[in-house]
């Protein structure tokens, strides 16, 4: 059976690039823009991996609190955050809330594709 990815970006080129080379990999991967498509398909779907940005709006950190409820759906969850916020401007937190991974912008997907392992078992 294929892993599941959720990938949420408020950038169109991110979601549909990622999504691509995710896709390529044979996972299979629901892409969202934003924090209500993004509730809603958790709500839906059980995620091997949720990848999100860190920010989603102007406002702030949305990307980490959808990964926290991402684990509080699914602990088995293997959360990842992407973000083009310098590292020391991050909440420390991150691992707290179950953060798997933390990879800047523009994300290496050659990296993001070792990182994940296989589609299929």
């Amino acid at each position: 059976m294929q892993k599941k990815v959720l990938l949420i970006d408020d950038e169109e080129s991110v979601r549909l690039s990622l999504g691509f080379w995710l896709r390529r990999n044979n996972f299979a991967v629901t892409l969202c823009g934003g924090t209500e498509d993004a509730g809603r398909a958790l709500e839906r779907n059980v995620y091997d991996y949720v990848i999100s940005d860190f920010r989603l709006t102007p406002r702030g950190e949305e990307g980490v609190a959808l990964l926290a409820k991402a684990r509080e759906i699914n602990p088995a969850a293997k959360c990842i955050l992407v973000t083009a916020t310098p590292a020391n401007e991050l909440p420390t937190s991150l691992e707290r809330v179950g953060v798997y991974s933390l990879h800047q912008k523009p994300v290496d997907v050659f990296e993001l594709l070792r990182l994940l392992g296989p589609a299929l078992p």
